[in-house]
């Protein structure tokens, strides 16, 4: 609605979205970015670190597979995907270098999907920030 009414191209959108809040693909809208050439920056990659309380058995297998932590396969499980970029806070050095260890590798398209379909809990809409 928002390209409809402005003359100039939108070319990111920012938005709430991680492995477990799922509105912009349940909305349609991370299919509209992709096919729109439209980036979408997904904020609260980790909720906070809130989906790292109680690590789902499957995103630790995924970490023991690619010798990485359960934050770089959350976070590198957004930027896997087509037009999908996130932000981090950094709060120190280590948390920077957990942090850039979720770039730089690809995780195979079979395990993107199988997070897509099981993490446990998801939410067609986030409760913090819902889509409208």
């Amino acid at each position: 609605e928002a390209q409809r009414i402005t003359r100039h191209s939108i070319v990111v959108n920012q938005v709430y979205y991680n492995v477990r809040s799922r509105g912009v693909e349940t909305t349609g809208l991370l299919d509209y970015c992709q096919q729109h050439d439209v980036l979408l920056e997904a904020f609260r990659p980790t909720d906070k670190a809130l989906l790292l309380r109680d690590v789902p058995l499957m995103i630790e297998e995924l970490a023991r597979k690619y010798h990485k932590t359960p934050v770089q396969i959350v976070i590198n499980w957004l930027v896997s995907q087509s037009s999908v970029t996130t932000l981090v806070k950094t709060s120190n050095p280590t948390h920077l270098t957990e942090n850039l260890g979720a770039i730089g590798w690809t995780m195979a398209e079979q395990d993107v999907e199988r997070i897509r379909k099981e993490y446990p809990n998801q939410a067609s809409l986030g409760q913090e920030f819902p889509l409208r």
